[in-house]
């Protein structure tokens, strides 16, 4: 018994009914007992039914106790040695079925990974969950075998954002059972991490089969465990759609900074629609293409920090969705924070190419693809090749 108390955390024991005055004692193999048990049947001394009635009766025998001792007589005494057990039972079986309809096993962990450095993740969580682009805090969160997401999206502006953390950036990641469509208060999530050591920086994240909860384990100690509860959606969250790229470059976060204390700075914050960002780019196969688009540069507050993910974000015209402007903060092979922003212009190709001598069809400036024509543009250009 000894040794088989290492097998399982835990163990049950059970009364049986058939073999008749029996104690079993049942230790899993592994946490979910998929894998089989290992089972010790006792010969009973005694056996008293509903023994609870009993001790609260008064000391009155006969009918009406509401207990039934049973005794089992000398003859029937087993009197054994540790070593001389009357039935020992071993069971492995594909089903996971137990040999005891009482057994209770301990939920799977179905999903489980590690995250290092965990300071990525909370960096993250913090732009997302900033109340002026999330106000209510909520994200719906999907994990499968393509990693762990989470998802926000502004009602009011229609910005949406998404985080994702690839597989192959964490550590010893295990999904075998996805929660697909979840809510979950980012907030909480933000609160927890924020508990992270410098020294120690590193986060667990576990969700057992069958529970509602999202846990989490701060470094290396398992008492530093918090458990952020997963919420049916009652509101349509969509996933961010797949995506096309049209063109693309790299600027450099400090770069960024600059623009966002520009733009605060100058006051066209507070005009509303009026706070436009003029994106000049290439398509980085042509030297002289040029494609244009300007999108109002909402929740400076939630760029701002997520800013501080790493020295370098990609901003992309999109094909896929129509209209799109995507702004990409890669921290690595870990993962990325992408927010996508609704063109308020979209100019491709819009510089002929000069002195080519050739009759290729080109888009000159007066054949903008307009989207909000008549709105007065307000514009802070940035140029980069």
């Amino acid at each position: 018994m000894r040794k088989a108390s290492h097998v399982a955390p835990g163990l049950v024991v059970s009364f049986l009914g058939t073999p008749a005055d029996s104690i079993m004692m049942q230790f899993g193999l592994n946490e979910s007992n998929t894998l089989g048990d290992l089972v010790f049947i006792y010969k009973a001394e005694k056996i008293v039914f509903n023994s609870q009635d009993k001790k609260e009766s008064s000391s009155e025998e006969g009918a009406g106790s509401g207990s039934e001792e049973v005794n089992i007589s000398d003859s029937e005494h087993m009197d054994f040695q540790p070593d001389e057990l009357e039935y020992l039972g071993f069971s492995v079986g594909p089903s996971g079925s137990s040999l005891a309809e009482s057994s209770n096993p301990i939920p799977e962990k179905v999903i489980d990974f590690k995250l290092k450095p965990a300071s990525r993740l909370l960096n993250s969580v913090f732009a997302i969950s900033n109340s002026e682009f999330n106000p209510t805090g909520m994200g719906r969160v999907d994990i499968a075998e393509i990693g762990f997401e989470i998802t926000v999206r502004n009602t009011e502006t229609g910005v949406p954002a998404n985080l994702h953390l690839n597989p192959s950036g964490l550590i010893d990641f295990h999904c075998s059972k996805p929660i697909v469509g979840k809510f979950i208060n980012v907030n909480n999530i933000f609160l927890v991490l924020v508990g992270v050591s410098h020294d120690d920086d590193i986060v667990t994240i576990f969700h057992l089969d069958g529970s509602d909860d999202l846990t989490f384990i701060l470094g290396s100690s398992p008492d530093e465990e918090y458990k952020v509860k997963l919420l049916e959606l009652d509101a349509e969250v969509e996933k961010i759609p797949d995506i096309t790229l049209f063109s693309e470059a790299v600027l450099t976060s400090d770069v960024l900074r600059r623009m966002i204390t520009q733009l605060e700075e100058t006051g066209i914050t507070q005009q509303g629609p009026n706070l436009i960002l003029h994106l000049v780019g290439t398509s980085g196969t042509t030297p002289d293409m040029i494609h244009r688009a300007w999108f109002i540069l909402h929740h400076l507050q939630a760029m701002s920090h997520a800013s501080d993910l790493g020295p370098y974000l990609v901003v992309c015209i999109l094909s896929e969705p129509a209209d799109s402007v995507m702004i990409s903060f890669c921290f690595r092979e870990l993962g990325k924070l992408v927010l996508i922003y609704k063109a308020e212009r979209i100019a491709p190709n819009c510089h002929k190419q000069i002195g080519s001598g050739s009759h290729e069809e080109t888009r000159s400036d007066t054949e903008v693809i307009s989207l909000a024509p008549d709105k007065e543009l307000q514009s802070l250009e940035i140029k980069f090749r």
